[in-house]
């Protein structure tokens, strides 16, 4: 296709003004001439609506192709965001049922503690084991907290990327 051309619009007289390089002028108005003006105007008009036309199509065309890959990147975050989500709810129910294993040994532990202290409470190797499995419960329970504050930090970091 050819460059499309400005051309302004007819004058009070019904003619056409165009550029000095296209058309000569000419002091003679005769009927042919200006006939044969107005088919290049309506062509050049044709044309451009021909152009115009095709441009709106292409235009939309581009939009469909356009929402259809939108739509198709949203599927696939939600899709995404879908799998780590399922992700980290398991991991938080594993955490959970781990913190209840472990809030459940540690109470089994003090208790037997209490229990050993309550029982023999004139024995003094007595206090001593019964201090020695308080200490271990302890560590245990240091253990336990290091490793939740781990896996909360394992989480955020998770998020974070």
């Amino acid at each position: 296709m050819s460059k499309i051309s400005p051309f302004s619009a007819p004058n009070k007289a019904g003619n056409v003004a165009f550029p000095s390089s296209r058309v000569p002028r000419n002091n003679a108005s005769d009927d042919g001439e200006q006939e044969t003006i107005k088919l290049t105007v309506e062509q050049r008009f044709t044309e451009m609506e021909a152009r115009m036309s095709v441009l709106e199509t292409a235009i939309l065309e581009h939009a469909v192709i356009l929402r259809d890959r939108l739509g198709q990147r949203l599927d696939r975050l939600e899709e995404k965001f879908r799998y780590e989500a399922d992700g980290i709810r398991r991991a938080l129910q594993d955490e959970s049922k781990d913190r209840h294993a472990k809030i459940i040994q540690l109470t089994e532990s003090f208790t037997h503690a209490v229990d050993r202290v309550e029982s023999r409470q004139g024995s003094p190797s007595d206090v001593s084991a019964t201090l020695q499995d308080l200490i271990a419960a302890l560590a245990a329970t240091r253990t336990h907290l290091d490793g939740l504050a781990q896996a909360v930090a394992d989480k955020r970091d998770g998020l974070a990327s």
